[in-house]
């Protein structure tokens, strides 16, 4: 389900830091960080058991930074995405909240992701997480979201088994008439080969695409791809891979997730 997207809602507080606003400790050592914000384990202080991820940005410091004015807008994009959307592989935010010079997202907590897990799943448990990845992508782009930086680390596991796509921080919502984008962020070892670094984007939706193409590369040679691999030749250097994972994978057309989605949904039923 996906609601109108209204705009961001943060509760603001002017005498408290955001653990107060919250009602949690964090542990001392981050679980992530990005260029502009961290994520920590979070205890709910009422409840030691209950604990949850938060993200947190620092912000203006000074006002008259364009950078961190950009950061702190992108930090709104990500809660108006997560308020808004809701999908069974797609995070859940409980709260955002917004005190003097911080931010902060508290969210449900994970215990891995995709990329520290990698080496130990079964093929089974990677038919699985893709599926549901593929899911979720094919859901944000039916409503013109581009998540905006896919890769196995964004990718976690539920205490449930099932894959949860998360860190909303590069997010774009696309204009019906166009798939063109001044910006695109991404991760360096899942850019498509056609991105030249710092230009405009033809297509983000294409992007996506091959990152989450990328995805499935790596959960099917159980390693995250790098930069100047011959993706296609490995994938026809290996024997033990199955037909469908294999025609995903080197899967070219015009909307690609959604023929990857379309394909693994008629597999299942």
């Amino acid at each position: 389900m996906l609601r109108r997207l209204r705009p961001p809602v943060f509760e603001v507080y002017a005498d408290r830091d955001v653990t107060e606003a919250l009602g949690v400790s964090l542990d001392y050592k981050p679980l992530g960080s990005g260029s502009s914000s961290k994520v920590y384990r979070a205890t709910d202080v009422n409840n030691p058991d209950n604990k949850k991820a938060m993200k947190l940005l620092a912000f203006l410091l000074d006002e008259r930074d364009s950078e961190e004015l950009g950061n702190l807008l992108e930090f709104e994009a990500e809660v108006q995405i997560l308020q808004n959307v809701r999908h069974p592989n797609i995070i859940k935010m409980e709260r955002a909240v917004k005190c003097p010079d911080e931010v902060a997202i508290l969210m449900e907590l994970h215990r891995s992701d995709l990329s520290h897990a990698v080496c130990d799943i079964s093929t089974d448990e990677a038919s699985r997480y893709f599926t549901q990845l593929t899911d979720a992508v094919s859901f944000l782009h039916q409503h013109r979201i581009v998540h905006g930086d896919l890769k196995l680390r964004n990718v976690f596991i539920s205490h449930c088994g099932n894959a949860v796509l998360g860190d909303f921080g590069q997010v774009q919502v696309l204009p019906k008439n166009s798939n063109r984008s001044r910006r695109w962020g991404g991760t360096l070892h899942y850019w498509a080969p056609e991105y030249d670094d710092g230009e405009p984007v033809d297509d983000v939706f294409k992007l996506e695409s091959y990152s989450l193409g990328l995805c499935l590369w790596a959960l099917l040679f159980r390693k995250e791809p790098k930069t100047g691999t011959d993706f296609l030749q490995k994938l026809k250097d290996k024997v033990l891979i199955p037909d469908l994972h294999r025609q995903c994978v080197e899967l070219k057309g015009e909307n690609p997730v959604f023929v990857l989605w379309q394909t693994i949904f008629n597999l299942k039923n």
